[in-house]
Formats: structure tokens, C-alpha cells, sequence
């Protein structure tokens, strides 16, 4: 470009006038076109040299065609997420702020890219999150929080397409940027409603804090968040939102209040926590006359149904007879749905009702099978006989399906003798109806003893198998007025709903299982003593219960649930049968830790009294009893504790906080709590890892005054011990500056003869120039130590573990020696640090990676794309090292801060070896990763290692478990070309036409799409469907319309050998020859076609 051209105008206007001439000259405009194409070019391609090259060269950003330029490539930049090249436009002088003709900003084009990095650079360059554009369009944050919403006219139908949700970080800097929380978007919503119909938990959580109101109605139907989050299902944002307030009568513009629509959209989870927070289950509403009973009848949803009818539902409303008249059992009937309708008949539906046009349930149902149902409770206190027109025994197979039919009905209403004649009559003790109820468990849940006796006597059996997993019927009794809460110790029981002690004795003493654990991990014991039965709990235990088994839920034994529901007598039932105390749950905690942690100080008392150790600290957390007692603020608990012997100033270590009991009693402001404790002489000077005393946490000044003044009385009549003379020697010498750079000198050497592996030196300065008594010298020690690990000098980490060197010594940046050790791939060096006490469990910083998924995860090159992930071979952890680990209690099934387990990692290392090693020491083979919902058997087929593969299948792997996006391993290994993993998993029954809820893709279109022939070949050959077509709404595609599209002739041709259709078409109405961009191929299909 001519030098001219880009020359500054100075102020005269004649300059001005002879450059604007040039501009419209046409050549200028052509030349001003391409060094634009250039520019936009190089920012796609991310060349920031490029682009300063022609920014500085080709471009005078003070002219006003050359700040246009700018500013156009600066929003473009911001939407290809270009960070460098974004920070380069600023510094020419882009505008942050500038709206382009199409109405883009650079801050929304950044949202678009989804680059965080981005959006922080241009916030903290002054981008306004308040800019206005158009009249009436969406926000900067409505834009973020729409990213991935595909809205649909009917409600509840809008659906959230989760890889392009914009980056939660992102939204919550727009919301701490001052974003507006409680303005509508176009279509309607609140921004906090979008949140909660996402499932973004964290989201609504930093929405609140920042002022969102949770009880604002959007303006699109008049819903409020909470209605949002109960059609969406999500519990969590559901608590989360009745914790701050949100109303449960708001109601929409249909008279729908949340209860209804979350009973409406089968979210029987979301109705059970509505109801528990007093939503009224029999609101109707004056819109439609349904209920919430109607509602969830519709959608055919018994779990919601039988939660509404055990809180009082009312069974028999019917709707008014302006809109129909029809009750819940009507609709059931009509629908044909035989659960329902035993439901409803269970709580006494009334049959004999009618609708508006005089029709009962009877003639609304087309299922004569229900039909009979419905008469047969209709005609029960008529007599059995006369409705069956039966004399004598039953031979016809219809009329014994009737009878069996009515015996269960008749064990579920607990009538012993209508019982007892259908026995006379020939019915089955161990049928199992359709819906896998038994008369056994009928009769339970009706909690009647003398139809349960009668069963047992006449043949019943308590350990009958119906569905697999399914909970015993000793599970179903001991589990009647169970309300279970995934917080523990917040599990509740309905007293009026338990099973009758006499029933269940009955059960255990007909040779019920009292060892089996239910479907939700719990035992029979542990569940009798959290209900606090004590017969029931002494009855297991002579009938051959296990007092030390634990569950499979949260590795507790029944002392431990009895510890947390309080129950003293129960608690010294089972220490007399043996039950141990130093057994800790999956946290590590004891069963005096649980007690001290729920305020049980009874239990407390009789637990120390039966020998439990008042100083147990857990691996976990670092909590001791104490701590937890004060943390519960249970005084009673804590003066048990320091009565016998608990340490009054441990502190947790310092990785997990320092803090001591009077910390966190000071902290909580608990004036009785700090009286005990200083009664006992807790030390006030002791800090935290923060530096904090209990006097800088504390905020009531009347405690802070006796803290001080305990402080004072130690200071004053504390006798130094002679030892000390010595410590203050070196204190003073530590302070003067002569001696300060002595020390700098003795530490460089140190460092610097460890690196040579110079083990005499390292021994000559240790033992005249480091004082190893002395804190400064502990330091050196220390630091020399880690630095040693970290060279792998096995015969200096030996000299400084004889010199007194900590081996779980945690340094400023988080390093221990055992991590230092695995970083520089020393098997001796490890192997010496565990002999002599390291731990491969110490825990460093919060969410910081074990010492096990730092060995795994050298030579990782993660990548956000699936499948893309890398390993440097060279420098991968030695398979020894790994092992050692594992066999010296590193926790095999803990996930990285990834979200990736062990196994996950060594299958996708193809890591024969350490998987196998894994496996054996416990890892669980069907375990999914938090980061995408896989299982290591779906990284294994992902890096197609078939050895690896058929380990973990041998080991009970399963082939039907799906990731987040509903892809099974097959799809997976399908997906990434990897054909011998595809034929494996096929022979071991996989299912070759899964086809993902997510996008509708089949294994076979998978492997189209990747274009990967021999995958397809093995697929077709086990039945996988040639024809089979996404649905219309994912764009209805076939394989065959793939592969022509794509343009590749073989799969073409492997398809047509299975007869694929050449005329089935897209929703565009596209078939395989219109989509299809190379003529030769569409002579080959038309051939096939004709």
C-alpha cells in the first residue's frame, strides 16, 4: 500500500479533503478490501504476528475508515476467542464498548466464542455489561445463560443442549460485574428461572447471593424459579430455593403451583421435597378443577402418586362437572394402567363413582384384566364365592388368575378372612402379579400380623426373588415410614407408618436374610437401630445379625447408625454383643466421633465408658471428637470429652486448616463453650494456617476480654523450662541480619551439593553449619529434603531422614517428599519415604490431587475435546511406583480434580499392568468419572486397548452403563475408529442398535460418520439396522445418507450390500443421491437403486 495513504492528516482541512478523495477513489476502496480479507483471515487462523504486522503496517488506526477496521476485527477476535489478538486490538485502541451494524458487541461475541479468558479482559477493560443495543433485546446475561436452550411452545418440552452452555464462570463474573439479576429476556424469562431449568446449581446459588428474587414471575406464563426447577426435576436447586425463601401458592396463569407441575412432569423426587416443605396437596386448580393426584395420574407416574396419597391426597376428588367429573381412578382405568389403579384401590378409591356422562371406571377401561380387578374389590363384602360362581376346587386358568389377582388385593386391605377362603380356594402364596407384588409383601404393607402368620404358616416365602435388586421382604418391613435424605443423619421415620414389631419378628424367625443388604445399601441392623427399635434389634442379634458388618452406603456399622440416632440403650445392646468401636465409616469417623457430631452426649458418655478413644482423629478431615462436639456447639458432649482426657489444644494440620476447639468456639461465639474449654487450659496463642488466634476469629467482644485475660494469667506465671536458653540463642541470632545471610549462604550451598548428588558435602554442612534443633534449622532440614526427593538422590534423602527430616513435611507451593519423589520417577526414593511412614493419603490444599493421580497423570495432555486427550510415553510414572502406592492404601476409587478415577486414567494410558493391579486392590470396574459420566470401560474402547477391554469385561464391567451424552462403550469405541474394541464388546453382548437420547445417533452411524469401514462391516454383520434413521427432530438421517454425503464410495458400496433404502429421506426431504456431491457416486447408487 502507498505510504501516503496511511500518512496522519494534520489539521488543515485541505489534507483532509485531498485524503477523503483518494478514499472514494475506487482502487483505494479494492486495496482497503483485501488488507481487511487478509486481517480476518489471520485472526481465524489465530496468527497474532499477522495481524500486528498488518495492523501496524497496512492501517492508520486514527483515520476514521482505519478505526472502523479495527473494530470490526476486534469483534471478530472476540468471537473466535482469541485472547492474544483481543489484547493486542485494545492496545491499538479498540472500543470495548463499540455496536456493530448487526448489533454485536465484542463483549457478546466472546460469550459466543465461550471463552472466559476473553470476557475477564475485556470486563476489566471497561466492557459494560449493561450496554443497550436494539429496544427489547435479551441482555448480556440472558445471552449467556440461553447458550444451548432450544425453547418449544409447549411447556416442560424446552430441552438444553449441554456442550453449548456458556462456561459458568463466565456468567458468574457477568453477575459480579453488575449484570441485572432480575430483568426478564425477550421471550419472558428471569434470568434466575433459565438457571434453574438448566440444572445450573451453582448458577442459582451465586444468582441469590447477588439479590435475585426468588419469588419474581417471569412474564412468559407467570412462573416463578421453584415452578422452573420442578419441571426440570432438579431437587437440589429445589431445596436450594425453599432455604431462601421461594413461596410454594404462587401459582401461573393455569393455577398451577409448583406441587402440580412437578407432579405433572413425573418428578417424583421434587414432590416429595415440596410436600416435606408444607405444599398443599390437594390444591386444585380453578383454571382446569385438577389436582395434583389428577396430574400425576395423567402422566402415570405411581411413585408421585403414592407419595401424594401417603401425605393425605384425596383419592376420591373429582374434578367439577363443568370439566368432566372424572377422579383419578377413572383416568387410571382409562389409561389402562394396572398400577395405578391398585395404588388408588389401596387407599380406597371409590369405583362406584361417575362423570359428567354417567360413566364409572369399570366401562372407561378397555383392560379387562383391570376391569376384574376393580369388580373384585367392588363385590368383596358381597362374598368371594357368589362373584366367582365357583363351587369346590378351581381349575380353569382364567378363574385362577382371578382368584390369585384377589389374593393379593385381599393381603394388601389385611381382610384375614377373605385371605383365608381364597387359600381354601387354591391361590398361590408366591405369585408374583406384573408388578412384582407378592402376597407376602401385600400383607406387609398392610401391616396386619394375622395375615402375615397365615401366609407363613400356609407355605410363604420370605426369601422369594422377584425383580433383580430388588429389596426382601424383611427390607420392605424394616423400611415402612422410611423418609431417607442424602445428608446424613437427616434421615427421618414416620412412626405411624412402621411395620409392627410382631411382623417383623415373624419374618426373621421364618428365616429371613439378616445380613442382606437392601437396594440402598443399608443392613437389617442398621436400620432397626437408626429406627431406634430396640426388640427388633435385639431379635437380628440372636438370630445370628453381624454387630461389625458394615453397609455399602457409607462403610457404617450399626453402632455408628445408632450413635447417630441417639439411642443409649440400643448403643449398649450392641457393645454387649460385641460390636467394635474402632471401625470408621468411608469419612474416617468413629462411632464416638458420630455421636459427638450429632449432639448425642449420652451416647458419648457410654461409649468412652466402653473404651472408645476420646482422641481418634480422622484421615479425612482432621477432626477429632472434640473439634466435632464444638462444631456442634454441644457443650454436655464437650465437657464428657475433656473429663476423660480429650487434648484440649489439638489442632486439625495445618493443610486442613490449624484450627483448634477454641477457634471454632470463639468463631461461633459460643461464651459457654470457651468457658469449658479455658477451664481445661486451652492455649489462646495458638494460630491457625492463616495466622488467626482465637481472639482475631472472634467477634463478641465479652469472650475476646476473657481470652485475653487467660492469655495474660499464662504469661504472667509461665516459668520458662532451662531448655529454652538455648532456643532464644538462636532466636537472636536468627533476627540479625549478619545471621540472616549466613543462613542464605548455608542454604544455596546445600541446595547446590544435593543437585550434584554431592552426599558428603550435604553430610559436612548438616552436621557443623545447620542447627537441626532449632526452627530455622527444621526448615533447612526440610526444604534440603524435598529438594533431595525431587533429584531422586536416594543416599542424601537417607542422610536427612537419620538428621530428623519430616516425611510428610507439606512446603509453601504444596509439594510433599512422596510427591516430590513420584515427580522425579524414583522407585527407591518412594519405596524408602514409605517404609519410614509417608502416607500416601496426606492431604495438601482442598480438591488438590492424590499422590496416586499425580503418578497416573504424568505425561497426561488433557484436552477438552473427548478423544483427544495425549500421553507422553517418556514421561509416564514407573509401573512400580504405581503399584507401591496402591499396595501401601492409596484410595483406588477417589476421583482426580479432573473428575477422573484411577482406573480411568490407566485404561486410558493403556496401562495393562496397573489396571490389572487396580482391580485386585478394589477399584470398581463400573464406577463413572464427575468429569463426562464414563466408566473406565468406555476410556478403554476410546483409546482402543482390546487387552484392556476384556480385563475390565472380566472383571464384570458393564456394557450398558452410558456418559452424559447417553453413549454407550460401543458407541464410543464406534465413534473413535476403533474396530477391534467394536467386535470384542459385540461378542461380550453389546447392543449393536443403543441409540443415544442425546443426538439419536446408532453405533453404525457413529462409525459412518467417522467414516470407518471396517466398524461398519462388524456392526452389520451382528444386526446392526442399515435403515435405521435419526429422528426427524435430529435432522431424521440415515448412514447411507452420511456416507454419500461424505463421499466415500466404500462404505457406500457396504451399506448397499446390506440393502440400504436409497429412497428414505431428511427432514429437508433430502435423500442419499440429492446430498450426494460427486456424480460417479450418484451413478453407483442410482444403478443400485434401479
Amino acid at each position: 500500500m502507498d505510504k501516503g495513504i496511511h500518512s496522519t492528516p494534520p489539521k488543515p482541512r485541505c489534507m483532509k479533503r485531498e485524503y477523503g478523495a483518494r478514499e472514494n477513489h475506487q482502487g483505494w476502496r479494492e486495496q482497503v478490501k483485501n488488507v481487511k480479507k487478509n486481517l480476518m483471515s489471520a485472526i481465524d487462523r489465530g496468527d497474532h504476528v499477522t495481524v500486528s504486522n498488518i495492523i501496524g503496517s497496512q492501517i492508520h488506526v486514527t483515520t476514521h475508515s482505519g478505526r472502523k477496521i479495527v473494530n470490526q476485527a476486534f469483534v471478530r477476535a472476540c468471537l473466535a476467542g482469541k485472547e492474544q489478538i483481543v489484547s493486542l486490538l485494545l492496545a491499538k485502541g479498540a472500543d470495548v464498548n463499540e455496536v456493530s451494524k448487526d448489533d454485536m458487541t465484542p463483549l457478546k461475541a466472546a460469550i459466543l466464542s465461550n471463552s472466559f479468558p476473553v470476557v475477564e479482559l475485556l470486563l476489566k477493560c471497561g466492557a459494560s455489561v449493561k450496554t443497550h443495543t436494539r429496544h427489547r433485546e435479551d441482555s448480556i446475561l440472558h445471552l449467556a445463560l440461553k447458550r444451548g436452550f432450544l425453547p418449544d411452545p409447549v411447556i416442560g418440552a424446552d430441552k438444553w443442549e449441554v456442550k453449548y452452555m456458556t462456561d459458568t464462570n463466565i456468567i458468574k463474573l457477568l453477575i459480579d460485574n453488575g449484570a441485572l439479576v432480575n430483568q426478564a429476556c425477550t421471550d419472558g424469562y428471569l434470568p434466575l428461572s433459565l438457571a434453574a431449568s438448566a440444572k445450573r446449581d451453582s448458577v442459582v446459588s451465586h444468582m441469590i447471593k447477588k439479590g435475585a428474587d426468588v419469588n419474581r414471575v417471569d412474564t412468559r406464563y407467570g412462573m416463578t424459579p421453584l415452578m422452573h426447577a420442578a419441571i426440570a426435576g432438579n431437587v437440589h436447586i429445589v431445596k436450594l430455593l425453599l432455604k431462601y425463601g421461594a413461596k410454594l401458592d404462587i401459582t401461573d396463569k393455569w393455577d398451577y403451583s409448583p406441587l402440580m407441575l412437578a407432579a405433572q412432569f413425573k418428578g417424583h423426587l421434587v414432590v416429595s421435597c415440596l410436600i416435606q416443605g408444607g405444599a398443599e396437596v390437594n390444591k386444585v386448580s380453578e383454571f382446569d378443577g385438577k389436582s395434583p393426584l389428577i396430574l400425576a395420574t395423567e402422566s402415570n407416574c405411581c411413585d408421585t402418586m403414592q407419595a401424594l396419597l401417603q401425605h393425605g391426597a384425596h383419592v376420591n376428588y373429582s374434578k367439577p362437572f363443568h370439566k368432566r367429573g372424572t377422579t383419578a381412578l377413572m383416568i387410571a382405568a382409562k389409561l389402562g394402567s394396572s398400577e395405578a389403579v391398585n395404588i388408588l384401590l389401596s387407599y380406597k378409591a371409590d369405583v362406584s363413582l361417575r362423570d359428567e356422562d354417567g360413566a364409572t371406571a369399570v366401562s372407561l377401561c378397555s383392560d379387562q384384566e383391570i376391569v376384574n380387578s376393580i369388580n373384585m374389590l367392588k363385590y368383596y363384602d358381597l362374598g368371594i364365592i357368589q362373584v366367582l360362581g365357583v363351587s369346590g376346587c378351581i381349575r380353569s386358568t382364567q378363574l385362577r388368575k382371578i382368584v390369585n389377582q384377589a389374593f393379593v388385593r385381599a393381603c394388601l386391605a389385611g381382610k384375614e378372612q377373605i385371605v383365608s377362603l381364597l387359600l381354601c380356594k387354591g391361590a398361590d402364596v408366591n405369585e408374583v402379579s406384573k408388578e412384582d407384588m407378592t402376597p407376602l409383601k401385600a400383607a406387609i404393607l398392610s401391616n396386619t400380623c394375622p395375615v402375615v402368620e397365615l401366609l407363613l404358616k400356609c407355605g410363604a416365602s420370605v426369601k422369594t426373588h422377584t425383580r433383580q435388586r430388588e429389596d426382601s421382604v424383611l427390607h420392605l418391613a424394616l423400611k415402612r415410614g422410611f423418609l431417607p435424605d442424602p445428608v446424613i443423619g437427616a434421615d427421618k421415620w414416620e412412626v405411624k407408618y412402621m411395620t409392627d414389631t410382631n411382623i417383623i419378628k415373624l419374618l426373621i424367625d421364618n428365616g429371613a436374610l439378616v445380613n442382606q443388604t437392601c437396594t440402598d445399601g443399608y443392613l437389617p441392623l442398621s436400620l432397626a437401630a437408626s429406627a431406634k427399635r430396640d426388640s427388633v434389634v435385639s431379635h437380628l442379634i440372636k438370630k445370628g445379625a453381624d454387630v461389625n458388618r458394615v453397609d455399602t452406603r457409607y462403610g457404617m456399622t450399626p453402632l455408628m447408625h445408632a450413635a447417630i440416632a441417639g439411642n443409649v440403650h440400643i448403643v449398649k445392646l450392641l457393645l454387649k454383643y460385641g460390636a467394635k468401636l474402632d471401625i470408621t465409616d468411608k469419612w474416617d469417623y468413629s462411632p464416638l466421633m458420630l455421636a459427638a457430631q450429632f449432639k448425642n452426649h449420652l451416647v458419648v458418655s457410654c461409649l468412652i465408658q466402653g473404651g472408645a478413644d476420646v482422641n481418634k482423629v480422622s484421615e479425612f478431615d482432621g477432626k477429632s471428637p472434640l473439634i466435632l462436639a464444638t462444631e456442634s456447639n454441644s457443650c454436655d458432649t464437650m465437657q464428657a470429652l475433656l473429663q476423660h482426657g480429650a487434648h484440649v489444644n489439638y489442632s486439625k494440620p495445618f493443610h486442613k486448616r490449624g484450627t483448634t476447639a477454641l477457634m471454632i468456639a470463639a468463631k461461633l461465639g459460643s461464651s459457654e463453650a470457651v468457658n469449658i474449654l479455658l477451664s481445661y487450659k486451652a492455649d489462646v496463642s495458638l494460630r491457625d494456617e492463616d495466622g488467626a488466634t482465637a481472639v482475631s476469629l472472634c467477634s463478641d467482644q465479652e469472650i475476646v476480654n476473657k481470652e485475653q485475660d487467660m492469655e495474660k494469667e499464662i504469661s504472667v506465671y509461665s516459668t520458662p523450662p532451662i531448655s529454652r536458653c538455648r532456643k532464644r540463642e538462636y532466636a537472636a541470632r536468627d533476627n540479625h541480619q549478619g545471621w540472616r545471610e549466613q543462613i542464605k549462604n548455608v542454604k544455596k550451598n546445600l541446595m547446590s551439593a544435593i543437585d550434584r548428588g554431592d552426599h558428603v558435602t550435604v553430610s559436612n554442612i548438616i552436621g557443623s553449619q545447620v542447627h537441626v534443633t532449632t526452627h530455622s534449622g527444621r526448615k533447612i532440614v526440610n526444604q534440603a529434603f524435598v529438594r533431595a526427593c525431587l533429584a531422586g538422590k536416594e543416599q542424601i534423602v537417607s542422610l536427612l531422614l537419620c538428621k530428623g527430616a519430616d516425611v510428610n513435611e507439606v512446603s509453601k507451593n504444596d509439594v510433599t517428599p512422596l510427591k516430590a519423589a513420584i515427580l522425579s520417577n524414583s522407585y527407591p526414593v518412594v519405596e524408602l519415604l514409605i517404609k519410614c511412614g509417608a502416607s500416601v493419603k496426606t492431604h495438601t490444599r482442598h480438591r488438590e490431587d492424590s499422590v496416586l493421580h499425580l503418578a497416573l497423570k504424568r505425561g497426561f495432555l488433557p484436552d477438552p475435546v473427548i478423544g483427544a486427550d495425549k500421553w507422553e510415553v517418556k514421561y509416564m510414572t514407573d509401573t512400580n511406583i504405581i503399584k507401591l502406592l496402591i499396595d501401601n492404601g492409596a484410595l483406588v476409587n477417589q476421583t482426580c480434580t479432573d473428575g477422573y478415577l484411577p482406573l480411568s486414567l490407566a485404561a486410558s494410558a493403556k496401562r495393562d499392568s496397573v489396571v490389572c493391579h487396580l482391580i485386585k486392590k478394589g477399584a470398581d470396574v463400573n464406577r463413572v468419572d464427575t468429569r463426562y459420566g464414563m466408566a473406565p470401560l468406555m476410556h478403554a474402547a476410546i483409546a482402543g486397548n482390546v487387552h484392556i477391554v476384556k480385563l475390565l469385561l472380566k472383571y464384570g464391567a458393564k456394557l450398558d452403563i452410558t456418559d452424559k451424552w447417553d453413549y454407550s462403550p460401543l458407541m464410543l469405541a464406534a465413534q473413535f475408529k476403533n474396530h477391534l474394541v467394536v467386535s470384542c464388546l459385540i461378542q461380550n453382548g453389546a447392543d449393536v442398535n443403543k441409540v443415544s437420547e442425546f443426538d439419536g445417533k446408532s453405533p453404525l452411524i457413529l462409525a459412518t460418520e467417522s467414516n470407518c469401514c471396517d466398524t461398519m462391516q462388524a456392526l452389520l454383520q451382528h444386526g446392526a439396522h442399515v435403515n435405521y434413521s435419526k429422528p426427524f427432530h435430529k435432522r431424521g438421517t440415515t448412514a447411507l445418507m452420511i456416507a454419500a454425503k461424505m463421499g466415500s464410495r466404500e462404505a457406500v458400496n457396504i451399506l448397499f450390500s446390506y440393502k440400504a433404502d436409497v429412497s428414505l429421506r431428511d427432514e429437508d426431504g433430502a435423500t442419499a443421491v440429492s446430498l450426494c456431491s460427486d456424480q460417479e457416486m450418484v451413478n453407483v447408487i442410482n444403478m443400485y437403486k434401479y
